[in-house]
């Protein structure tokens, strides 16, 4: 299963690199990726997951922008205490929290994360 399904469309490796890691801090992630992540790694809680009724406009608006690097995504990441992040590596965020001097923690095809 973990080699199949799963491992193409969910971050499984990474999560267990995570699992083997310690990560401190809150941990920003992928919108679809939220519902494993509640599953397979529930010593952290998600940002958010699959269930928008849950969240609400404002917190799925701030995730978009965040991800986007929109304005004002610093404030957005500080506010939540965001020290980690989970995300498909193309996502504009990758490259500012680079620029930023975060560290590669773990990356594969797949999934980067990243760390204050």
């Amino acid at each position: 299963l973990m080699g199949g399904y799963l491992g193409r469309v969910y971050p499984v490796q990474a999560v267990e690199w995570i699992k083997d890691n310690e990560v401190q801090g809150n941990l920003l992630s992928e919108y679809n990726w939220g519902g494993y992540l509640d599953w397979f790694y529930r010593e952290k809680p998600v940002f958010v997951d699959g269930r928008t009724d849950l969240y609400g406009d404002e917190v799925l608006g701030q995730w978009l922008n965040m991800m986007q690097g929109g304005e004002g995504w610093q404030a957005d990441l500080g506010g939540w205490q965001i020290q980690a992040v989970l995300l498909q590596p193309e996502r504009p965020l990758v490259r500012l929290l680079l620029d930023e001097g975060w560290e590669v923690r773990y990356r594969d095809e797949q999934a980067i994360l990243l760390s204050q």
